[in-house]
């Protein structure tokens, strides 16, 4: 299992979440509990993951750019693979993502630097508080994407129409101010991988 794999796996087991979707307030609410959760722990992210890449029967892409498969877009899909495993119910949905994950862990292993295409939007709000390294980027992402999944499983199962208008209004602030730090993110792992 890759060390990014594992690290988000034990962030969420010790978030200790409910299964069952939850209102914006109570996800407002856990929100600093489930950041800290997500702070990196012991060792160091980057170097766990170069010496993971390093063993034996993986190789290095050949390419001299890896588009928009990134370390920050993969560690990003991973993040959101491991979080929809912990909410996955029928052993079928389980294996499915668990070969998923196993495909991200082998791109992220064999991956080079390279660049992408930009995808930060044009916008007035402000990413603040921003990880100066790796370990930092990588949990802060994972943790993003599981409070965004949590939100997005309210309006999933309830549907918008069934929200009050302010509850409407909170989420859709919720998923902009959410969205504009994971893309930020997103390029921060990347930057901080290779830097």
């Amino acid at each position: 299992m890759h060390p990014l794999t594992e690290a988000f796996q034990a962030s969420i087991a010790a978030a200790d979440l409910p299964l069952d979707p939850v209102g914006m307030a109570y996800i407002c609410n856990i929100r600093p509990l489930i950041m800290e959760s997500f702070n990196p722990r012991n060792g160091n992210l980057k170097a766990d993951s170069h010496n993971y890449a390093a063993q034996p029967g993986i190789l290095k892409s050949t390419a001299n750019h890896v588009g928009l498969n990134t370390i920050g877009m993969l560690v990003d899909r991973l993040s959101i693979l491991v979080v929809k495993l912990n909410f996955s119910k029928s052993d079928g949905q389980i294996e499915a993502t668990n070969v998923q994950i196993r495909d991200i862990e082998s791109a992220i292993a064999a991956s080079c630097p390279g660049s992408s295409s930009a995808f930060n939007k044009v916008t007035t709000i402000q990413a603040v508080d921003l990880p100066e390294d790796f370990s930092g980027s990588a949990m802060r992402l994972a943790g993003t994407n599981l409070l965004l999944w949590m939100a997005q499983d309210v309006l999933y199962l309830r549907g918008p129409n069934e929200l009050p208008d302010q509850e409407l209004r909170d989420y859709i602030t919720f998923f902009a101010e959410q969205n504009i730090l994971r893309n930020r993110l997103i390029s921060l792992s990347d930057y901080h991988f290779w830097n």
